[in-house]
């Protein structure tokens, strides 16, 4: 299961709001909740705060990726506005003090479209209490600044908040969200432009999202990137060429595959006008991958070539394990190239997120295919 974001833990809170007024779906014109740009996985380990604009920000996972709880991406996610500023010593904010008939009362305020009610806290040793207000949550379509509550909203719309699309659950509150990706939020839907959801009509199709190829399975979305952008005329994605090699490219196949498969299933491809597509040799391959990478542990390139196939002769850990620029998630890939001193064998790329290496693999493993011509 994937993890949620650390913006969840805010709108948990806002299941228990009470508000009023039923402004449901509009349009909260306001800072993004998400907005404070990326950050590094370490970070987002030992959960680091960060003050930014006077905020209390938290690093957190944008993307994980498919099917893996592993994280393609980290970013700086709000999770707290602060009412009497940020503590950049700690990334967290201070306690704004309020007063004890208000705690009493239960008072609460709106500030920047977030709840705020006055909380008594603890005792302290001499028995007396020290209120303070506390953050209840962000209020999607707005704060009523009468009650100091979130609006309520109807059950099943959307609201967007910039980037983000909110939705409302049967207690007039909002207990679910996506964060849109680059092509943002509708705000006329309160969806995403580019949602991860299908519509019901939807289920079981394969159609163009944007620049994407989307398959719509259990109620989700899944995506492939199309490098040479989506056929809508077609459903499917254009092959895309590469400058610097010359080599056409398809996307990656829909499914993983046995090598005999893969090698099946890329002679028999039909795309973009051509039919003379072939699984790509471990050279071919190499000049997808590790273009983008900075070296290899040893700094030297690694043997493996069309020209030396041999696992005793041409690898070596240190040569054949590089660093890479980008994220490209958690994948293998086939190569039509045999092991030669390993019948049984052929040769992989193995994508793991900020690095890349090249390895073998037997025969009998599904791994994803890319075709080239």
């Amino acid at each position: 299961m994937k993890k949620f974001s650390a913006i969840f833990v805010l709108f948990c809170a806002m299941v228990l709001m009470v508000g009023c007024g039923g402004n449901s779906g509009n349009t909260v014109e306001s800072e993004s909740i998400v907005s404070g740009g990326s950050c590094t996985r370490d970070e987002a380990y030992y959960k680091i705060n960060k003050c930014i604009n006077g905020q209390s920000y938290l690093c957190d996972c944008e993307k994980y990726e498919e099917e893996s709880d592993k994280c393609e991406k980290y970013h700086w996610v709000r999770n707290a506005i602060c009412k009497s500023g940020c503590n950049s010593s700690t990334g967290k904010c201070e306690k704004a003090e309020c007063s004890i008939e208000e705690a009493n009362a239960g008072i609460y305020e709106c500030k920047d479209n977030y709840s705020f009610k006055c909380n008594r806290g603890d005792k302290d040793s001499n028995g007396e209490y020290h209120p303070y207000w506390k953050n209840e949550g962000f209020c999607p379509i707005g704060c009523n600044t009468d009650t100091g509550r979130c609006q309520l909203c109807d059950e099943g719309s959307f609201a967007c908040s910039e980037n983000t699309a909110f939705k409302c659950q049967s207690n007039g509150s909002f207990g679910e969200y996506e964060y849109c990706d680059e092509n943002g939020c509708n705000s006329s839907t309160g969806k995403c432009k580019n949602s991860k959801y299908c519509e019901e009509e939807e289920e079981g199709k394969t159609f163009c999202s944007g620049d994407n190829l989307a398959v719509c399975e259990n109620g989700r979305k899944k995506f492939t990137e199309c490098k040479g952008g989506c056929d809508n005329s077609k459903n499917q994605c254009k092959p895309w060429k590469d400058s610097e090699t010359g080599l056409t490219w398809s996307s990656i196949a829909p499914a993983n595959m046995f090598w005999q498969s893969a090698v099946d299933y890329c002679e028999e491809l039909s795309l973009g006008g051509y039919s003379d597509w072939h699984l790509p040799t471990i050279s071919e391959l190499r000049s997808l991958f590790l273009q983008d990478c900075e070296g290899s542990r040893s700094g030297e390139s690694c043997g493996v070539t069309d020209s030396c196939l041999s696992y005793s002769e041409c690898w070596s850990d240190s040569d054949c394990y590089y660093y890479c620029h980008d994220s490209k998630g958690s994948s293998k890939f086939w190569s039509s190239s045999l092991v030669t001193d390993r019948d049984d064998e052929r040769w992989i790329i193995y994508n793991d997120y900020e690095n890349s290496s090249i390895s073998r693999s037997a025969v009998d493993n599904k791994f994803s295919v890319y075709c080239v011509r």
